[in-house]
């Protein structure tokens, strides 16, 4: 089997832990560049998104957020998730995690936790979601599938 390209190892010439610190800085630079032109060039469908998220979450004060990731990407949307509360005074309770490998994967790493479909199956019917609610899927690579 195939490891996805989140998986996969770079070359040894960008091992991190192997250059100095001004090159390790331009590798992990250039690792992104291709996330922001993506981001850049879908600019006006992600707009589109937002408006109509901001439309049905207006309409339904039972309306959630919901994020469903894992690893880092569900790290970091639970960080956003957290601040919309002192951002935008947005009710706690309006917003819900789905975390492959469950809350303890958000400070341990759980390997392969993204494959276990029966988890997620029950993970999201432990969210039970009223029918406004809406799910952010933070892919980790360009190969995951929401």
């Amino acid at each position: 089997m195939t490891k996805p390209d989140t998986e996969a190892r770079v070359g040894q010439d960008q091992w991190l832990d192997a250059l100095d610190t001004s090159t390790a800085l331009q590798v992990m630079l250039a690792s992104q560049s291709g996330a922001a032109a993506a981001v850049e060039a879908a600019l006006a469908p992600i707009a589109q998104a937002v408006e109509a998220m901001t439309a049905r979450l207006a309409a339904d004060d039972t309306a959630r957020i919901i994020y469903a990731g894992a690893g880092t990407s569900i790290r970091v949307a639970v960080q956003d998730g957290v601040e919309l509360r002192p951002t935008f005074d947005w009710p706690p309770e309006r917003v819900g995690y789905l975390v492959a490998g469950g809350e303890g994967a958000l400070m341990s790493a759980v390997e392969n936790a993204e494959d276990d479909v029966e988890a997620a199956k029950r993970g999201v019917e432990g969210l039970q979601a009223p029918s406004a609610a809406m799910a952010i899927s933070i892919p980790s690579s360009a190969s995951s599938e929401p």
